[in-house]
């Protein structure tokens, strides 16, 4: 696996079966959200770390911050609109955009469903991907910003509170809260365990889905994003 941070070109992390961690001002891998122009961008990643020229602009919403794979489409929350964008993949054809929360960041998809974590909402939605149709909203507060999944649970980050919401994928309830580091902001699971992006502590916590931090490791300054 490789570290990436700013200004440098990715670094080989010497640990088997570490996820990748993005840090802040970073460019990202495949398919870029260009919040300015509400668009995205695709790029490749070439052997040696350098990216290739762009490929096709994809009008989405306001302000688009993050993006998921979700069988035959791809998935994008526009912060700035306060809606999703499903995006088929064969044809980048836009089948439709969904309101959810306020400003919503973070999303997952669980193989059937689709989950965003909202930021100034303060709540996480979860939506049919089928269709889109909202099937709930449940209330976390403390600014909810990156969500994964395990699938039987949903895993959110708390930046203002510096810990992970466990829900369960069934009904939403909140099963646990568990503390990690300082402005967690992204997390991802890799079959087992959960990996944790604190972006100003300037690490990653490896936790155990009963919350047991595992691990702490140091990391590039302010790491944002992390995927398996």
């Amino acid at each position: 696996p490789y570290l990436c941070r700013p200004s440098r070109a990715p670094e080989a992390v010497p640990t088997a079966r570490r996820p990748f961690v993005g840090s802040y001002f970073q460019s990202r891998i495949g398919l870029i959200m260009n919040p300015k122009f509400a668009t995205l961008l695709l790029f490749f990643l070439v052997p040696t770390g350098v990216f290739s020229a762009p490929g096709t602009d994809f009008a989405v919403g306001k302000s688009p911050a993050r993006i998921t794979f979700g069988g035959e489409h791809v998935w994008v929350t526009n912060a700035g609109s306060h809606t999703v964008t499903k995006i088929r993949t064969s044809d980048a054809a836009t089948i439709g955009e969904y309101p959810v929360g306020q400003a919503p960041v973070g999303i997952t998809f669980d193989g059937e469903n689709i989950w965003v974590a909202n930021r100034s909402g303060g709540t996480v939605s979860k939506l049919r991907a089928s269709d889109g149709e909202t099937l709930g909203t449940f209330v976390l507060g403390s600014e909810p910003f990156g969500i994964t999944h395990d699938k039987a649970h949903i895993w959110v980050t708390q930046r203002q509170s510096n810990t992970v919401t466990k829900l369960r994928a069934s009904d939403g309830e909140i099963v646990g809260v568990f503390d990690v580091g300082k402005v967690p902001v992204a997390v991802v699971s890799d079959g087992k365990d959960l990996w944790v992006a604190n972006r100003d502590a300037h690490t990653v916590n490896k936790m155990q889905t009963d919350g047991t931090i595992l691990e702490t490791i140091e990391v590039g300054r302010t790491p944002v994003g992390l995927t398996f």
